[in-house]
């Protein structure tokens, strides 16, 4: 054997009680907190990318291509706000850093509304929006993880794999909810696809869907990151 090798025996496989096994999950407070934050930024995310061309054409009265060009856009900030995450959460802590993103978004849609079809102060408040989300991408990770870590000593159950699997459905069911939302939105603005001219009232809609829908998920959010226990 070769030196310095450790010999490990793993413990035989344990088939657990799934009505047990939900129930720890259920009763890991950190764990629902993390699901619900990110079902909240999904929701937020799916508005984002749903409804850009139709901001772009209804509120700013511009072309199919300038919103193909806000959603390249908002992407390349995603990725940029990214690297941000690991010294802002040095400096002040996982959640503070969250609150800190979530009123730089709330600001941001905040900003959106009153800017109308200002393309400026559109550009200035979705580079906030896409920032902000970017930094806080991560930390929905990291507090899944802490989640899952805490629970695991608790219960003696190891449930990471299926927190994981819990957290990709719950993400999809955010995506699909609101894609479900926006198009019950269009229809109620009677939105007209390919018109030259649309309904008047569809734009409040549109700033519905686009801005007030994904301020309420970030309102959600901060509920959930103030409702977290042993903040740092």
């Amino acid at each position: 054997m070769a030196r310095g090798c450790t010999v490990r025996n793993p413990p035989a496989p344990v088939r657990q009680n799934l009505l047990v096994t939900l129930r720890h999950l259920l009763g890991n407070r950190h764990r629902v907190l993390s699901n619900l934050l990110a079902f909240f930024y999904f929701v937020g995310q799916a508005a984002l990318f749903g409804f850009a061309l139709y901001y772009a054409r209804i509120i700013l009265g511009g072309t199919e291509q300038l919103g193909a060009n806000i959603i390249t856009f908002i992407t390349v900030l995603l990725f940029a706000g990214v690297p941000a995450c690991l010294p802002l959460a040095r400096w002040v802590g996982t959640v503070r850093s969250g609150v800190i993103c979530l009123i730089a978004q709330g600001a941001a849609y905040l900003m959106m509304a009153v800017a109308g079809a200002s393309m400026t102060g559109f550009f200035l408040a979705v580079a906030l929006l896409a920032l902000a989300q970017g930094v806080m991408s991560p930390l929905y990770y990291t507090l899944l993880a802490e989640a899952v870590d805490d629970g695991d000593p608790r219960t003696s159950t190891g449930s990471a794999g299926l927190a994981y699997s819990i957290n990709t459905w719950v993400t999809k069911l955010a995506m699909g909810l609101t894609g479900f939302v926006l198009a019950q939105f269009l229809s109620q603005g009677h939105y007209v696809e390919g018109g030259v001219t649309q309904p008047p009232d569809l734009s409040f809609w549109i700033m519905a869907g686009f801005v007030w829908l994904p301020l309420g998920a970030v309102c959600l959010q901060a509920l959930c990151l103030l409702a977290w226990r042993d903040r740092e």
